[in-house]
């Protein structure tokens, strides 16, 4: 199959994509969002408790995909409008003969290791025992499906089809709670929930796989399996392993730190605030998902879309994530005041003022990042992990004793400095092209920072207003200048104009 390597790595692509990935993990949260009260008030305590922790188990199935799904991904992306084309077929059959293997291995052994887990892990009431176990093995054999599911998700990504991942992944991830919804109405039993979960799956796999043979023929027709392409799958899906083991790590510990230091209140102070900008995650995951198979395309044959492509990524990035950010930073004590009461916010405002600083800095750090896995290169992020998770643990400890939960918040936040700088010389260093890119968003991320921490030091409420009003303009202004050409700018005027003289907006003009 030929594919245009213009087509795929050109801007029109990647808003494309950054669209329908963002709306893809947006939707599904505000399902999320709307479903969980009625789920908690109709399941129980006991057996919500028992469910999240089914959800969480189905989102660690992950790591036994051992990050062969991205290096797919990057495997066929790089071969798109090459004579390795041809290798794209076999590629994608290597890979879902391996992680078939993987994916039923961990089948087995959660299958057999369930009841104990349910008897000696977790403190289930008797009466929940059986239900609990059948639940959790129901999911277990779901294992293969998540693995192999991948795999189509990664072949279908190298060729950009967002639109068509898009529409069929919201439903599914949608039935992660409304299935169970639809289940309650008729049984309050985990197994038939969990039965609604592994059925959505199955339903997913099936339609992924027809997009996967409708984009390459050539499966059904595979009668062999061409062990020798796995090899550079597994070198790099290695490293990619590393990276998502130490996420969770990196995610969850400094909870389990602030607790076993300070207190079970503190980490409520704590995690809220980080659950809250963690959420930024959506945008800029969208953005990186978009970017992956376009910059792994174009890099071998044309540096120029590479250098074009981090730009302008990097420039969608800023423009909506230092808003949240700066308003986090300057408003936190309201914000968290009318969310969730004066009290919670006196023990957690600064700590949301200084998170959202630390979360600036590593939202800009993501597509350099990007890049640095696209071009082959991730054992640079997977260092760069390890390092941190290194120095981040006596790092929090030593902040939580001293300054308690607002050291915690510096520690995540020097944390999310030390990831910045480590992630943007590593990408300046393996691609010489973006180098100058790297030293612009040095330079944009260290005004944006200043603004973000006067944001957060002034007290009257109209000086921090002008103050976020102002940074916001200036990095922006900075951010045009430095990252887009003149004809970019041009480009951008141009269609703000048309924008702001639309049908719509001149109706909307009228109106008022």
């Amino acid at each position: 199959m030929t594919i245009s390597i213009n087509a795929l790595s050109s801007m029109r692509a990647l808003m494309s994509g950054v669209l329908w990935n963002g709306l893809g993990r947006v939707l599904p949260i505000a399902v999320a969002m709307v479903a969980t009260p009625f789920l908690l008030h109709r399941l129980g305590v006991d057996r919500w408790a028992l469910f999240t922790l089914a959800l969480s188990i189905a989102g660690s199935f992950g790591i036994l995909d051992f990050g062969v799904s991205g290096a797919l991904t990057r495997a066929l992306a790089e071969r798109i409008g090459t004579p390795e084309e041809d290798d794209a077929a076999p590629l994608v059959v290597a890979a879902l003969f391996m992680l078939t293997l993987t994916g039923c291995s961990g089948a087995i052994v959660g299958f057999v290791l369930t009841p104990m887990v349910v008897d000696h892990l977790l403190t289930v009431p008797p009466h929940l025992r059986s239900e609990a176990i059948g639940a959790f093995r129901l999911l277990a054999v779901s294992a293969p499906l998540i693995v192999i599911n991948s795999a189509f998700w990664g072949a279908l990504a190298a060729y950009q089809k967002w639109r068509a991942m898009t529409l069929l992944n919201i439903p599914v991830s949608v039935m992660y709670y409304l299935g169970p919804v639809l289940v309650l109405l008729i049984q309050n039993n985990l197994v038939w929930i969990i039965g609604t979960l592994v059925a959505a799956r199955i339903v997913q796999g099936l339609i992924y796989g027809a997009l996967a043979i409708r984009l390459l023929p050539d499966l059904i027709k595979r009668r062999r399996i061409e062990l020798r392409l796995l090899r550079p799958l597994l070198r790099i899906g290695a490293w990619v392993t590393v990276t998502n083991t130490l996420w969770p790590v990196m995610v969850f510990l400094d909870r389990f730190i602030v607790g076993g230091v300070l207190s079970l209140a503190a980490v409520s102070y704590f995690s809220t605030p980080v659950d809250l900008v963690s959420r930024l995650g959506i945008a800029t995951g969208a953005v990186a998902a978009a970017v992956f198979p376009a910059i792994a395309t174009s890099h071998r044959t044309s540096p120029d879309r590479v250098h074009r492509l981090l730009r302008t990524g990097s420039l969608a990035v800023i423009a909506v994530i230092l808003p949240a950010c700066l308003l986090m930073a300057g408003l936190a004590s309201e914000l968290l005041t009318g969310w969730l009461g004066a009290s919670f916010a006196a023990n957690s405002a600064q700590v949301l003022s200084i998170l959202a600083i630390g979360s600036f800095l590593y939202s800009v750090a993501v597509l350099p990042g990007t890049l640095t896995d696209a071009i082959g290169r991730p054992e640079a992020g997977a260092a760069i992990m390890l390092s941190a998770t290194m120095l981040f643990i006596p790092t929090v400890m030593l902040m939580c004793e001293r300054y308690g939960v607002t050291g915690a918040a510096l520690a995540w936040t020097l944390r999310s400095l030390l990831y910045f700088v480590a992630r943007l010389l590593a990408c300046g260093k393996l691609s010489a092209s973006v180098a100058p890119v790297i030293s612009k968003l040095f330079a944009i991320s260290l005004v944006g920072s200043v603004g973000l921490t006067a944001c957060m030091l002034i007290a009257p409420l109209p000086a921090r207003m002008a103050i976020i009003g102002l940074t916001y303009i200036a990095v922006m202004l900075m951010a045009i200048m430095l990252l887009l050409k003149k004809e970019e700018r041009i480009q951008l005027w141009e269609a703000v104009q048309r924008f702001f003289s639309g049908p719509a907006v001149a109706r909307a003009v009228r109106r008022t």
